[in-house]
């Protein structure tokens, strides 16, 4: 087991592993954070110093306590069951004597802080038995003792005991007071009145504080508060997971009860000890919280804390002294990113529901506004209202717990159910104890019932599934176990409706009219809604505070909304939409033109044939042009060579004659003769003969 406390600076605490308990504690003023880790055996006590409740003095108290003398009754084991797990809370007073104070250097966060490690690792140590400790009184005597503290303890008892009943009893209510002081009782750490909390008259303790390291204090002070709940000293067949137990009479190092300690708990528990069952008001004990840079808290002249140098290294915007890094401006906070406050207009609490409204960054401040919701009381869907920024129904706690098919149950149900009063049907719990019966007009306020359950849900620990046959009907519901620190999840939700303009509220059915709901909407322009700061959350379109003014919606307490832009969806959708609209849009104009497009289709078309038939009569009338053309060059051509003969003359000219013959004379020129021959003459002249041979003369190789 570990216990361990955060305040002040480092670690301060105690690990047990198995028989061995070691002690962490930071090294003084290391600007290196470290720290020492030791066992305990050099604290413990010189063998046989232990608990000041010798059989002498137990015998002396159980003259006075009048439970120690009455037998226990039997049966107790019945009584004990079902309350194995509930959590029990001690409020409790220290009162630290003179002398511890001046040894703490007079110093009282010192002393407050030593207590609070003490409370720390005991609180540790009574977890097991579902034990938590309160310190919601801390007196230190700084002037002088007001009894005379000696070394005889049980007369110091005794005096500390009668000075809490007439100086403390009045101004300060608690379940038992333990005074710390620096005293030596011979072999006596302390004693205790037996079984004595919770009685304004017995309920006191006294802890020998003597040492420097508080390692030997835990255990003795747990030790004698265990008297305070009942606990005797352990008898040798008393059984714990360690080879000592904290019951034990002479002061051992361990953490664990013995299986008699806790049966005599749980008899006072069940038998006596109401005050138990309370928790302290919120506020009224000490949460040993200190002021200092590097506890991650921002305060009073601090800019920012990012706790150890490790996560100062390790942070951009935070120095280890808690001011800002240069061009920083903030350091944490929904609405910081990158040491820079987030936009104005920036989402950083995101609406929960149709009662809840959403917040947005100022651009001022790293903070997040507060959160606000529909004012308590304003009409929402199906007869629901709003309340505490939620629309709850039967139907939808039925679906939150057994599924979406879920349904309501039956009127009946309810009736059958919730009018038991017991931990499965009621309307409310007393004093963490008695189950309130649900009278009929507020069966609905009660206990959630449901039907058509096709599946059975996961739970946490110590939340049960119950079925109630109720005639034909299966009714479907959750017990709650008090003991259990955790919200019941299986009652009727405040604000559920339970009739017309009725609904629950602290298991009883009432009028809405309780709600108070004064929201005058013409203030807001019929723009808008109220919120629970009675100011006009505006719609979108316009501004607040009156809703009057075009603007991006919002109110003056939930920070300025952005202006909405579309999304990728939307847009999307909106081309969609286009789309089809054009299509039906080009259909109607087609069915409703459909003749003049068919006219006009028909008109094109003959005209198109009109000129298609005129381009092929230009193209045989051009053809015939072209044919004439031919016709004559051919009679031409044959006038030309009419008689067949050419003859050529000087310079290259020729003259055909008559049989195609040609001659060639001087010059280069040809003669042709009958049948194809050709003969040349000087300069290279060449004569063909009869069957196209040639001979060549002066100048020419045969």
């Amino acid at each position: 087991m570990v216990a361990l406390s955060t305040c002040g600076k480092g670690l301060h605490g105690v690990l047990w592993v198995e028989n061995d308990t070691y002690r962490i504690e930071p090294v003084p003023n290391d600007p290196a954070f470290r720290h020492i880790l030791y066992r305990m055996e050099e604290a413990n006590s010189p063998e046989g110093q232990g608990c000041g409740l010798t059989p002498e003095v137990l015998q002396q108290q159980k003259a006075v306590l009048p439970w120690l003398k009455a037998p226990k009754t039997e049966g107790g084991n019945e009584k004990l069951e079902g309350w194995w797990t509930h959590i029990r809370y001690v409020k409790m007073v220290v009162v630290v004597d003179h002398v511890r104070f001046v040894k703490s250097g007079k110093n009282k966060t010192e002393v407050l802080k030593d207590v609070m490690h003490v409370i720390n690792v005991a609180d540790a140590m009574y977890k097991p038995l579902s034990v938590r400790l309160f310190l919601i009184g801390l007196e230190i005597w700084t002037e002088s003792n007001f009894i005379n503290i000696t070394n005889s303890i049980p007369s110091v008892l005794g005096q500390f005991n009668t000075w809490r009943k007439e100086n403390l009893v009045g101004r300060l209510h608690h379940d038992v007071a333990h005074l710390f002081a620096f005293q030596r009782f011979g072999s006596s750490l302390g004693l205790a009145y037996i079984g004595t909390v919770c009685d304004s008259h017995w309920a006191s303790a006294v802890v020998s504080f003597t040492e420097k390291k508080l390692s030997g204090v835990f255990v003795t002070f747990a030790h004698e508060l265990g008297h305070n709940l009942g606990m005797v000293h352990d008898k040798p067949e008393c059984y714990c997971k360690r080879k000592t137990c904290v019951m034990y009479e002479n002061n051992a190092k361990t953490d664990s009860f013995s299986d008699c300690s806790y049966k005599d708990y749980f008899d006072l528990v069940v038998n006596r000890a109401p005050c138990l069952r309370q928790p302290p008001e919120p506020g009224s004990f000490y949460t040993g919280k200190q002021e200092y840079c590097g506890n991650k808290v921002v305060e009073s002249g601090e800019q920012c804390d990012c706790g150890s140098p490790a996560n100062c290294r390790r942070d951009p915007c935070c120095h280890t002294n808690c001011t800002f890094t240069a061009g920083s401006v903030c350091a944490s906070g929904k609405c910081c990113k990158n040491c820079q406050f987030l936009p104005a207009g920036t989402l950083c609490r995101a609406s929960t529901g149709g009662c809840d409204l959403p917040e947005y960054c100022n651009g001022i401040s790293p903070q997040c506004p507060l959160d606000v919701y529909k004012q308590d009381g304003t009409p929402c869907q199906d007869g629901i209202y709003c309340y505490k920024g939620k629309g709850s129904s039967h139907r939808e706690q039925c679906q939150n717990i057994f599924g979406k098919r879920a349904t309501v149950a039956p009127l009946d149900c309810f009736k059958a159910v919730n009018t038991q009063g017991d931990r499965f049907g009621n309307c409310g719990i007393r004093d963490n104890v008695h189950f309130t019966k649900c009278s009929t007009q507020n069966i609905l306020c009660g206990r959630i019932q449901c039907e058509n359950i096709g599946k059975l849900p996961f739970l946490e620990n110590h939340v049960t599934v119950v079925q109630t046959p109720v005639q034909d009907k299966k009714c479907w519901g959750l017990d709650y176990h008090v003991g259990i620190p955790r919200a019941d999840v299986g009652a009727v939700e405040d604000g559920t409706p339970c009739g017309n303009d009725m609904l629950c509220i602290n298991r009883t059915c009432m009028s809405v009219s309780v709600l108070n709901y004064d929201c005058n909407l013409t203030k807001c322009h019929d723009r808008g809604v109220c919120n629970n700061r009675k100011n006009c959350h505006c719609d979108y379109g316009w501004a607040p505070p009156y809703c009057e003014l075009e603007g991006f919606g919002g109110s003056i307490d939930s920070g300025p909304p952005p202006a909405r832009k579309m999304s990728q969806r939307a847009k999307v959708r909106l081309i969609l939409l286009g789309f089809f609209v054009m299509c039906i849009i080009g259909v109607a104009l087609s069915i409703y033109y459909r003749r003049e497009i068919a006219r006009w289709l028909t008109n094109k078309k003959a005209r198109f044939r009109r000129i298609l038939k005129l381009f092929q009569r230009n193209r045989k009338r051009k053809k015939g042009k072209k044919g004439k053309k031919k016709e004559k060059k051919e009679v031409s051509k044959e006038k030309s060579t009419k008689g067949g003969k050419s003859k050529s003359t000087k310079g290259g000219k020729s003259e055909s004659t008559k049989g195609g013959n040609s001659e060639s004379t001087k010059g280069g020129k040809s003669k042709s003769t009958k049948d194809g021959k050709s003969k040349s003459t000087k300069g290279s002249k060449s004569e063909s003969t009869k069957g196209g041979k040639s001979e060549s003369t002066k100048g020419q190789n045969e």
